[in-house]
């Protein structure tokens, strides 16, 4: 295990930041009145790929992710990058670079819940959700996506998705499948 931390730190040393590229907020809370932002780079050929902020563990991370994003079709590298805009413009980046390795098995959603979920559980205090808890809650639709952030029940909600993709199917026509 040591190893591959190893060398996920050295190969994160050798990682130039990328030049000034463009990147939005894909969360910004308020926990005690202080703002923390989690950005998402907006970029040509890397856009929706690259998330990072400055107190993002990647190698912990990669670490959490090793045998779970495999199977929803994705992968995940350290990436460093100062974005042009936003909170922390100017300022490297510790981020994570995703990329879809098995198309056959990609389940994006799923994929972007369970690294949500991990970043939550390593950096709660910088990454706080429950400060405005009815933006999580616009996104997905509902609070059970919040709900089981808080009860750590994923696998359940996750059923209960399946369970609800399998019986709107049958009764509705499906023009992508």
């Amino acid at each position: 295990k040591r190893r591959k931390e190893d060398a996920a730190e050295a190969w994160m040393k050798d990682v130039a930041p990328e030049s000034f590229v463009g990147a939005h907020a894909v969360v910004d809370v308020a926990p005690d009145g202080k703002s923390y932002r989690l950005m998402m780079v907006t970029a040509a050929d890397e856009s929706f790929r690259i998330l990072g902020a400055p107190w993002l563990d990647t190698a912990a991370l990669i670490d959490d992710f090793a045998e779970v994003l495999p199977a929803c079709g994705v992968g995940l590298r350290p990436y460093r990058y100062r974005p042009a805009h936003g909170r922390y413009a100017g300022q490297e980046l510790n981020g994570l670079l995703l990329s879809v390795e098995n198309e056959d098995a990609f389940y994006p959603v799923t994929a972007g819940v369970i690294i949500f979920a991990a970043i939550l559980q390593r950096h709660r205090r910088e990454f706080c959700v429950d400060a405005r808890p009815e933006w999580l809650d616009k996104l997905a639709g509902s609070s059970a996506l919040r709900d089981a952030l808080a009860t750590d029940s994923l696998s359940s909600l996750f059923g209960d998705w399946i369970n609800a993709q399998d019986a709107y199917l049958p009764e509705k026509v499906n023009l992508y499948h």
